[in-house]
């Protein structure tokens, strides 16, 4: 489950409630976004120096906040990726000695159902917020920027449901425990996250990020950054229930983190590209 607590905010769940309703017909495109920029002093409480993970870390490895709540509501995997990152000197760099410079990168992630989900990693410019919509056949859902408790549902105006409205907005809650989840961060999500683990545990139950979609949507972190460094080639996204695509993956140790020598085998921005003689 990697503690991926945005797949439990009550907007996702809304969302998910509304999806699986099945009014909206199947996801055609969808949109995750992580945007969180920081002030100096903040990051470097978090990133204590330049050889922390979090300086070294490429832009779309910190991509679950974005992807899991697309994937918990569709029910669907990404198979493939393209991506790019963005550099921009508007952006202020955190600390000048860091390698990574990349501020964002946009991943195309192509899902298990045929739709496209566009997705960003922990992305650094303005503003803040995390944003989330399904557009499908006969209208979308999305949460409502600016309000982290409001879902929108909109039908095409000539596809609304017997007893709906084309436009409805929804106000969440929280389903149950309210004044604990109230307490925890991240508007109940971290504590719904340990709950449901409790529960599967307790219960012997496999949760929907299980491994399986946890490492496909790791597999996209990593192989979207090579795409970033491959002028957006697409990479294949193997299906880590099947055998025969884990051992194609068994043996590729490339990674932008040091390793106990302090030595890297992979950039961890395009930058370092030149400095490095790899295949991937």
């Amino acid at each position: 489950m990697i503690a991926e607590n945005c797949a439990y905010f009550g907007t996702v769940r809304k969302m998910e409630e509304i999806y699986k309703n099945k009014t909206l017909g199947g996801a055609v495109y969808c949109e995750g976004e992580y945007v969180h920029p920081m002030p100096h002093d903040g990051y470097k409480e978090i990133t204590p120096d330049a050889k922390h993970w979090r300086a070294l870390m490429p832009s779309g490895y910190y991509s679950t906040h974005a992807l899991a709540p697309i994937m918990q509501i569709t029910g669907e995997v990404p198979v493939a990726v393209n991506a790019l990152s963005i550099y921009s000197d508007e952006v202020r760099i955190e600390r000048e000695e860091e390698p990574t410079k990349d501020v964002a990168s946009i991943m195309l992630c192509t899902m298990s159902n045929g739709s496209v989900a566009r997705v960003t990693g922990w992305s650094k410019f303005g503003g803040h917020g995390l944003w989330y919509r399904m557009n499908c056949g006969k209208g979308s859902i999305e949460s409502v920027r600016g309000d982290d408790y409001k879902v929108r549902l909109f039908y095409n105006d000539w596809e609304i449901p017997e007893g709906m409205e084309q436009e409805t907005l929804y106000s969440v809650e929280y389903p149950f425990d309210k004044d604990r989840a109230s307490q925890s961060g991240h508007f109940g999500g971290d504590y719904y996250a340990i709950y449901d683990f409790l529960d599967c545990v307790q219960n012997d139950r496999t949760p929907f990020l299980d491994v399986y979609k946890s490492a496909a949507m790791t597999a996209a972190a990593i192989l979207g950054w090579r795409s970033s460094l491959n002028d957006g080639k697409q990479y294949k996204i193997p299906d880590f229930t099947k055998e025969e695509e884990r051992v194609a993956y068994e043996n590729d140790v490339l990674s932008p983190f040091p390793d106990e020598n302090g030595v890297s085998n992979f950039p961890c921005t395009k930058y370092q590209l030149k400095d490095f003689d790899v295949e991937f």
